[in-house]
């Protein structure tokens, strides 16, 4: 009888266990601006799933334990994004980045000179580099530039 009374009290513990797990949802560290991402969730039922970033917030009804397609277009800009899952049980959460994607774009700038007068044909710039969702890169790139005047080779 005793047997009979623990085996029932461990099944009961695991089905308790197994009811009361609180979802949760997993994302990639890190993804490049534009690439589309792939959030896990874990759990049963339904959920409201806030995908909170820098430039605006997305909210859509989502399904627990399935998986959900973030498309690239919500992903441009780069920074720390929060994927919240709230549903009856309470609200989960995590962060990740997105990165900025390929140099894509350069932007020059010219500054007000610093060079002394009697240094010839000089120029004080800085060259910004950027994605196609004019996201800057933070990762150093090589810009050559050729400056020539009008009618000088």
């Amino acid at each position: 009888m005793a047997f009979l009374v623990r085996n029932f009290f461990v099944a009961m513990v695991f089905a308790v266990a197994a009811f009361s797990q609180k979802a949760t949802i997993h994302t990639p560290q890190s993804v490049s601006a534009g690439n589309p991402l792939t959030i896990t969730t874990t759990g049963s039922g339904t959920a409201t799933l806030y995908l909170i970033g820098p430039s605006h917030i997305r909210k859509q009804s989502i399904k627990l334990g399935q998986d959900v397609k973030i498309s690239g277009q919500d992903l441009a800009v780069s920074g720390t994004y929060e994927a919240v899952s709230c549903s009856s049980e309470g609200c989960v959460n995590t962060a990740f980045q997105v990165l900025p994607g390929t140099p894509a774009r350069l932007a020059f700038l010219l500054h007000p000179s610093r060079v002394p007068v009697s240094t010839p044909k000089a120029v004080n710039g800085t060259a910004l580099v950027s994605d196609r969702y004019h996201n800057t890169v933070l990762e150093p790139a090589k810009v050559d530039f050729h400056l020539s005047l009008a009618g000088e080779s």
